[in-house]
């Protein structure tokens, strides 16, 4: 008896610089030759390989903080080896694995697609222009690429590199975009100089950094400030 093969196919998620080779699983993969089906296989080499899964699923979750408990989430080797051998066990496993499987896609997966989603919208109200299959707003589509187990997520922690390459990419927008902002509200005040409307103020400075950095933290709020210092020099 032996535990399902899952198949596989290449497929390409982009990144800002390369191309990072992915593995689309139905299920996020775990150790693909520990669950590759083997001829004339016996229920000691079928429940070895359940019990060396079960105990990494654990480890993942551990390590990603999932908070999942309860005897099938633990990383006793011989306990999940025992339990698979009692009885017909085996025939159970399968379901097993492609549960705790899930569970850790929900725990990753969700959080990491909200998050991608919101680095979208940053980029498209920051003007980026970024673009291309990880530029996306779509929670599904974000959401999918996690749960099929892109680049082996659990293992290599690639959503954590594609969550971080978003992040500096934006980063580096940011940064033109204060830059613009800091120079535009430099020149507000100066006009408030030379009309000598006397405004003052936070708002009102001549000193690039103050601008820049403020703006670093605030900048959904930089339209409006730039609009209504336009506003209160037009009067």
């Amino acid at each position: 008896m032996s535990l399902p093969r899952f198949s596989a196919e290449a497929s390409l998620y982009k990144t800002s610089e390369s191309y990072r080779l992915t593995t689309k699983f139905g299920l996020p993969p775990i150790f693909p030759e520990l669950f590759e089906t083997v001829e004339f296989e016996t229920v000691e080499s079928a429940c070895d390989r359940y019990a060396k899964g079960s105990v990494q699923h654990n480890d993942w979750q551990l390590k990603q903080n999932c908070g999942y408990k309860g005897s099938e989430w633990n990383s006793d080797y011989q306990y999940h080896y025992k339990w698979c051998m009692r009885g017909d066990n085996l025939k159970f496993t399968s379901n097993i694995f492609r549960k705790r499987q899930k569970a850790i896609a929900r725990c990753i997966c969700i959080p990491y697609a909200k998050n991608a989603v919101k680095q979208n919208d940053d980029n498209i109200k920051l003007g980026c222009g970024y673009s291309g299959s990880r530029w996306s707003s779509d929670f599904d589509h974000h959401y999918g690429w996690c749960a099929r187990g892109g680049g082996n997520i659990i293992e290599s922690g690639s959503w954590q590199v594609f969550k971080s390459d978003r992040e500096n990419d934006l980063s580096k927008c940011k940064d033109k975009f204060c830059d613009n902002y800091a120079k535009v509200s430099i020149a507000q005040n100066q006009e408030n100089k030379s009309k000598s409307c006397g405004f003052s103020g936070p708002k009102w400075s001549s000193d690039y950094n103050h601008h820049f950095k403020w703006c670093l933290s605030n900048w959904e709020r930089t339209a409006s400030e730039v609009k209504s210092r336009k506003i209160a020099l037009s009067q």
